[in-house]
């Protein structure tokens, strides 16, 4: 399950548990509706990024660059912070510590 608000030019979308494919698909529509440029992705919520997270996550970031709109990630736990960078997901998305960071930095 996926929530979506709107901050600035950013759309922050928190992951409230284990994602699909509907809500890639979901928050792509409601990216393009809301003209957003870039999408902030908070994982705080996720425990463990398993092996069909990260392709959701790739699959997102492939949708969301056919549109013009960068993606990045927040709030990952240390042992996801080391599953993004052991699978070089970190040379695909800027990865911030918080969510105010993230928009912070998104927001410029």
């Amino acid at each position: 399950m996926i929530e979506v608000e709107h901050e600035g030019i950013v759309c922050k979308i928190v992951v409230l548990d284990h994602f699909s494919l509907d809500d890639v698909h979901d928050v792509i529509e409601d990216v393009e509706s809301a003209q957003a440029r870039k999408v902030l992705i908070d994982l705080s919520q996720i425990e463990v990024l398993t092996s069909s997270n990260i392709g959701l996550l790739v699959a997102m970031y492939n949708n969301l660059k056919e549109i013009n709109v960068g993606m990045s990630l927040c709030n990952l736990t240390a042992k996801n912070r080391h599953l993004v960078s052991i699978a070089k997901l970190d040379t695909l998305f800027s990865v911030f510590d918080t969510v105010d960071a993230g928009v912070s930095a998104l927001n410029q």
